[in-house]
């Protein structure tokens, strides 16, 4: 997948604290407690709410990124089920973000989640040139062997990112599996010279030709 602040621990306030010692320390103090609490609100203009309307979406964007840091973190360690955890946390407080739902759906896909698709589906309505959600939606229907359906997610995912090597890879193996051979074969050369170190590709276009 191409994943702060943290609250501070209380300060030390009995420090300054004189201990009760007598009845009359007591109610004296009790006498010094507050009868009500003052709403927040009641201490705002109307200038200023729309700044702290502000402040408060610009927590809620930081909490979703340091959740997204977390699931990416989870997911390198392979504890994939507290990735995605994380990662749906990110979602919810930032439902906008298509990067985060694309590695949602990448997460659901991995653990084997079928509701996968739907999410990719739902960025693409969205966003119809999204290529990273193309190539996922292909990752997914080639894993559930729907590779007519694969081949045109990985064929639009090329088109979006034409300089993306796996993407051409993938492309022909899903073509490779369609009985298009010659296509396929083209699919690995484009592979091989984006990237010549891609030995999945070296391999596959090996295959094609034997």
């Amino acid at each position: 997948m191409s994943v702060t602040t943290y609250p501070q621990s209380p300060s030390n306030l009995g420090s300054n604290f004189a201990s009760p010692s007598s009845a009359t320390f007591v109610s004296n103090s009790f006498a010094k407690v507050p009868t009500r609490i003052a709403s927040p609100g009641a201490t705002l203009t109307a200038q200023e709410i729309p700044a702290v309307l502000d402040r408060l979406a610009e927590l809620e964007v930081q909490a979703a990124q340091f959740h997204r840091i977390v699931a990416e973190a989870y997911c390198t360690q392979g504890r994939l089920e507290s990735a995605l955890v994380h990662q749906e946390s990110a979602v919810r407080m930032l439902p906008t973000s298509l990067e985060y739902q694309n590695q949602l759906g990448y997460l659901r896909y991995l653990t084997g989640d079928d509701s996968a698709t739907s999410v990719f589906e739902d960025i693409l309505r969205v966003d119809p040139r999204n290529g990273e959600a193309w190539y996922n939606l292909a990752m997914v229907r080639f894993g559930q062997n729907q590779f007519g359906e694969a081949e045109r997610a990985f064929a639009r995912a090329a088109e979006l990112m034409p300089s993306d090597a796996e993407t051409w890879n993938n492309l022909g193996v899903a073509r490779f599996h369609n009985g298009r051979i010659a296509e396929a074969k083209a699919c690995f050369e484009r592979a091989l010279a984006l990237d010549p170190t891609n030995d999945d590709a070296r391999q596959n276009l090996g295959d094609c030709l034997r």
